[in-house]
């Protein structure tokens, strides 16, 4: 594969170097280099790439896959890779200036975008880059961001117009049942605005299917006929949906399989044909993992399931022995190989085994879309495989969207949503000026 480095681009300060290929060489290296640590980020993302062992491994000193040629670079892989494109726009492979250290960095670094980092300490504070010249939009001087405020203090300050926006990660301070989301939702011309929008990663429950009472498919599918989704999804201020696929992905199914509404409990029954299983749930310590735990105890309850509760610091690092374990998965690949290939089956170094599902048949289909490009019908073959996994298999009992809530400023204006990375912050503006 050859990408042309278009020419015009450069970091902002205190780098000021242009962006040339040689650079995209050597941020390309940098995910793979030993001084990452023992697994480098390049190794369980892109591992396909010609050498990346030896080199991760210090045998050679560059990338035998990765050769500069003018203004482009030619990728060597071992195999296809109909994924590339998503693959590289992961911040892994983020370009960094030439000489930028080949470890892990926790300060501010150039950027060769809209905005740089300038400082991130008790305040984040993002700069226009005087360098860049290049078609997104960046129209405010900077970007200035408080650390750890109290999420009403700083929804009283948007109304006040002190502050122009409180951003919560899921959580209950901007949840859709508080009286700032009532208020502000519709978003009138003149008052503050409240948003919700999905944020790359689904909630569900992983159905142990390779020992137990859960190796029945159609209790799997029982369970997530049981779900309470609303009362799942309120917990963290989520979205009910029983998808695996998040709002926005290409390759999401269309329609709904199992209730968004509440529990079917005929259905859930009927499906059951008068078994009474007692089932173990890993769950974590905290707060709102009892809470979830509560609801779905109950719902199992009223279908004739017990369910026994084992509580985990770390539920994923518990081991086997579960029948359902509460999870959820965030992706860094915005393309579902990422969440039905990775994260259903796990994947060595990076999402650890058992996830509960192992399906050699079903693997294979995965295997076979993922081997598809955008051109041969990649997010067809995804879509139709979601639609038959949520139909029939059913490894998971999905019951939400992993959601960010906003809640912006009367003044801020030209608001883009992306699905991949939610409020496009080089895009926004004062009103008037957008």
């Amino acid at each position: 594969m050859t990408i042309q480095i278009r020419p015009g681009f450069r970091f902002s300060p205190p780098s000021n170097q242009p962006v040339t290929a040689e650079t995209v060489r050597h941020s390309i290296e940098r995910a793979y280099s030993p001084e990452m640590g023992e697994s480098p980020p390049g190794m369980f993302i892109l591992p396909e790439l010609v050498g990346a062992d030896d080199y991760a491994n210090g045998k050679t000193d560059h990338l035998a896959g990765v050769r500069v040629a003018g203004d482009s670079i030619i990728l060597r892989l071992t195999r296809p890779v109909p994924d590339l494109p998503a693959v590289l726009a992961m911040r892994y492979f983020s370009v960094v200036p030439d000489g930028t250290p080949m470890r892990k960095i926790d300060g501010p670094m150039p950027s060769a975008g809209p905005y740089y980092l300038a400082l991130h300490d008790w305040y984040v504070i993002m700069k226009r880059n005087p360098n860049y010249h290049g078609t997104r939009p960046h129209r405010l001087d900077a970007i200035v961001w408080n650390i750890d405020v109290d999420t009403g203090t700083a929804a009283s300050r948007v109304i006040k117009g002190t502050f122009d926006g409180v951003y919560e990660v899921e959580g209950q301070g901007l949840s859709p049942q508080t009286e700032i989301a009532h208020d502000y939702a519709a978003a009138a011309a003149g008052k503050p605005k409240y948003l919700t929008y999905p944020d790359r990663g689904a909630a569900f429950f992983q159905l142990n299917s390779l020992d137990g009472p859960l190796q029945d498919a159609t209790v799997r599918r029982a369970i997530s006929y049981a779900l309470d989704r609303p009362a799942l999804a309120a917990v963290n201020g989520r979205t009910p949906d029983d998808h695996y696929l998040p709002p926005g992905m290409p390759g999401r199914s269309e329609g709904h399989v199992y209730p968004l509404d509440g529990p079917d409990v005929a259905h859930a029954t009927a499906l059951l044909h008068g078994r009474h299983p007692t089932l173990t749930l890993y769950t974590c310590d905290a707060a709102d993992c009892s809470q979830r735990a509560r609801i779905l105890s109950a719902n199992l309850s009223a279908v004739g399931i017990e369910l026994r509760v084992r509580k985990f610091e770390d539920q994923y690092a518990a081991g086997p022995g579960f029948d359902i374990r509460d999870a959820a998965w965030y992706v860094d690949e915005f393309d579902p190989h990422n969440m039905l290939g990775t994260a259903m089956f796990g994947q060595p170094g990076y999402v650890p085994e058992p996830t509960g599902f192992a399906d050699p048949a079903w693997k294979a289909q995965e295997q076979a879309a993922d081997g598809l490009d955008a051109a041969r019908g990649r997010y067809d073959a995804y879509a139709r495989l979601e639609g038959a996994m949520l139909r029939g298999p059913a490894p998971w009992a999905a019951y939400a969207d992993q959601v960010d809530h906003v809640f912006l400023s009367a003044r801020l204006g030209c608001v883009t949503i992306s699905p991949v990375y939610g409020i496009d912050l080089a895009a926004l503006c004062l009103d008037g000026d957008g």
